[in-house]
């Protein structure tokens, strides 16, 4: 089976991004593309062109599946410096994606945005795979699908989210939105963390953590100033999490879970850096379109409807 590719999928490629596009092309034309053979295929056209780093990446890999070279080529985009490399990884996504109909969609085992702290942890020697677990197995960095609260147990969604709720709905019908703005926001700043040679505020530090925050995360820091919670270095942590993750909010079945994963954060404080990035464009989000809440119509005219968060004052939602 052929990859099924349109041609604005493949116009900005060079001429030999164009070579070895053809020739795994005319290799799988009469095939039912499996991971081994896409694995195989990127071995043989796709490893010879890409940098040290990126070959490294591929080799490592021993039997892999659609999700494992979904993420392998994250990776390799993320690391690489070279053009040619960055072509590759490009086509090592067409292969996964484009190699049925329709297309294949593979979401890593986390979000965009998680995927790349991850990736930049890891390329700093920060092993965070290790400690985003509990000891009873949650998964710190699983969050709510439309927020940057963690899941009842068992769901997608936080206490806050709950079905039907106005905060559900209208979260509902901008998740896109908030999923753009996140990755976007994330990518921005991973990249100026390199661009920068990793002389940039990136990572959440030990000391002078709020004034970290005035500057890579302004809205979080305005809503945690309004809660006259501390803001010392000692306590700014716990603080946050009695604004963004209060326990109260959750039923006696998921209070447990959600009290293990705040002290796991206050454990390993680094933890909490993605968190911060989803409620910070959450935050940003809302601030720019909440003036329009409810929509705008007029009498005798049907007007778009504007369906965007409602304004939230976590001042009145932390507990001591």
């Amino acid at each position: 089976m052929p990859l099924f590719l349109d041609d604005h999928l493949i116009e900005s490629f060079s001429r030999y991004g164009l070579e070895v596009l053809y020739s795994i092309q005319k290799e799988l034309a009469d095939k039912l593309v499996t991971p081994t053979i896409a694995f195989s295929a990127i071995k043989k056209w796709v490893l010879p062109h890409c940098d040290q780093l990126a070959k490294d990446l591929i080799e490592q890999l021993s039997q892999p599946g659609w999700l494992d070279l979904y993420e392998m080529y994250l990776k390799i985009d993320y690391s690489t410096t070279s053009d040619e490399t960055r072509e590759m990884a490009e086509i090592i996504e067409l292969i996964v994606t484009f190699s049925k109909l329709p297309p294949r969609k593979v979401s890593p085992r986390q979000s965009l945005d998680t995927t790349y702290y991850l990736i930049t942890c890891e390329d700093r020697g920060k092993n965070i795979n290790q400690i985003r677990y509990t000891e009873n197995g949650l998964d710190v960095f699983k969050f709510c699908k439309y927020c940057w609260r963690h899941p009842v147990p068992g769901r997608y969604i936080c206490a806050h989210h709950s079905a039907h709720s106005s905060d559900y709905l209208a979260s509902y019908r901008i998740k896109q939105l908030f999923d753009c703005y996140t990755f976007e926001k994330s990518s921005l700043e991973t990249f100026e963390f390199l661009e920068a040679d990793y002389h940039f505020s990136y990572f959440l530090p030990t000391k002078h953590i709020y004034n970290w925050l005035l500057n890579r995360r302004p809205n979080v820091a305005d809503q945690l100033r309004s809660t006259a919670l501390p803001l010392n270095d000692k306590n700014i942590v716990n603080s946050l999490l009695k604004m963004l993750q209060p326990t109260h909010e959750y039923h006696w079945s998921a209070l447990e879970a959600s009290r293990a994963i705040n002290n796991w954060i206050l454990r390993y404080p680094e933890l909490i850096w993605p968190m911060l990035l989803r409620a910070e464009t959450w935050f940003e989000l809302r601030n720019q379109i909440h003036h329009n809440w409810g929509g705008n119509k007029t009498r005798g005219k049907q007007t778009q409807t504007n369906y965007v968060l409602p304004p939230v004052n976590l001042a009145e939602k932390w507990i001591t």
